[in-house]
């Protein structure tokens, strides 16, 4: 049954092209399928430039992100805190830059979270500031801030 149905559609599909480009038919001469199809491979080529265009500016304001994140990894896993904690503070500068725009709607994880780690193991003098601006901009820019953070600042409050 379907095998039929297929062979059906397929002696469809070729009655109908020919009939759109025969001679005689006034409304659907060969030159007219001919001129859709210039005009759709023309939008097809203009859609694909707009998207190249888009990736393009997407991949210069993400890309660092991933850079810096990985920097800040290695040096993490050589034992270079203080280098690591510069990356990540790099990236969160990025993102602060970036964040509400069209290519970044959210902050990436990975950045915040490591620095509030290494923040509160160094018992760092920028760990206060940095949690209060985080959270601050979460709510600015309509993102949710993992409860984590709002406790972390609210037990070094507790503490002052």
């Amino acid at each position: 049954m379907d095998t039929l149905i297929t062979i059906l559609i397929i002696i469809g599909a070729i009655v109908f092209f020919s009939y759109l480009t025969r001679k005689d038919n006034k409304n659907y001469s060969s030159k007219r399928v001919r001129s859709e199809g210039d005009d759709f491979m023309n939008e097809v080529e203009r859609e694909t430039k707009e998207l190249r265009e888009w990736n393009r500016q997407w991949s210069l304001v993400n890309s660092p992100v991933v850079k810096f994140n990985n920097k800040g990894i290695e040096y993490e896993k050589s034992g270079m805190i203080d280098k690591a904690i510069l990356e990540y503070e790099k990236c969160m500068v990025h993102m602060y830059k970036h964040i509400g725009g069209p290519f970044m709607k959210s902050f990436a994880r990975h950045s915040p979270n490591r620095l509030r780690i290494l923040y509160k193991k160094q018992k760092h003098p920028k760990e206060k500031e940095f949690l209060r601006e985080y959270i601050s901009k979460c709510k600015e820019y309509s993102i949710e801030c993992p409860d984590i953070f709002k406790r972390q600042l609210d037990k070094i409050k507790s503490h002052n």
